[in-house]
């Protein structure tokens, strides 16, 4: 028997939420997926972490009924300026919006720059030497979207955070994962989406001299772990 103030008696029956408000349902989500799809090493993977990135924060979008727009920047047009592009379009989400970041591809350290985040290497050419003429602090990118107006700004990095000269490496994908079977909750996701409290957060995959993993049918691990912990936590569970 179970106190139906428990927590277990209410993540398995208590489970309507109250609707979204008119308000709410005008938000909308403002993401920018931008990953280095054509690169030898790691190509694979980013297409696969792209691609992934779109279908999850569309099913949010679905879930919740809010609005939703994206731009995808990858391929022949991967380069600095487009992301420059990409990231001032993002400037017109307004107060009540979200905005997404998400970069898969390859990051390093530039000397100099203590900053715990990378740079990210937006290189057309991978045989370039990065400089940053071709790449962008992932520190001055947070800073430019936290500054604008929108409630929740997310910006995420699937890359490594080491010298110029170390690589990505490659590994099995971990064991697949079993789902619970279990409804998310609107609640727990208006928790985050919808907080009348305007956040920001940067997460990327690796601290300073760290190196972030992959798996060309698999995709980034950075990725993987950060949507299977999103759904966790949108769950009644």
């Amino acid at each position: 028997y179970f106190n139906k103030q428990e927590k277990f008696y209410t993540n398995l029956f208590v489970t309507k939420t109250r609707a979204l408000t008119v308000n709410e349902l005008n938000v909308k989500m403002h993401l920018l997926v931008v990953a280095n799809t054509f690169d030898d090493s790691i190509g694979k993977a980013c297409q696969k972490d792209l691609a992934r990135a779109v279908k999850f924060f569309t099913g949010i979008k679905d879930f919740m009924g809010i609005k939703f727009e994206f731009d995808t920047i990858s391929g022949k047009r991967y380069n600095k300026k487009n992301l420059e592009k990409g990231i001032e379009n993002l400037s017109k989400a307004g107060p009540n919006d979200i905005i997404v970041f998400y970069y898969s591809g390859h990051g390093f350290r530039q000397k100099g720059d203590t900053r715990r985040p990378p740079y990210i290497d937006l290189r057309p050419n991978y045989t370039d030497n990065p400089n940053n003429f071709n790449s962008m602090a992932l520190a001055d990118i947070y800073q430019i979207i936290s500054a604008m107006p929108a409630r929740l700004k997310l910006v995420l990095s699937d890359c490594c955070n080491a010298l110029v000269t170390s690589t990505n490496p490659l590994a099995d994908p971990p064991a697949a994962k079993k789902g619970f079977g279990m409804s998310w909750s609107t609640q727990n996701c208006r928790d985050l989406f919808l907080n009348a409290t305007p956040t920001s957060i940067l997460a990327t995959a690796a601290e300073p001299g760290q190196l972030a993993t992959s798996n060309k049918k698999f995709g980034g691990f950075f990725s993987y772990f950060f949507r299977s912990s999103v759904e966790s936590h949108f769950s009644f569970f």
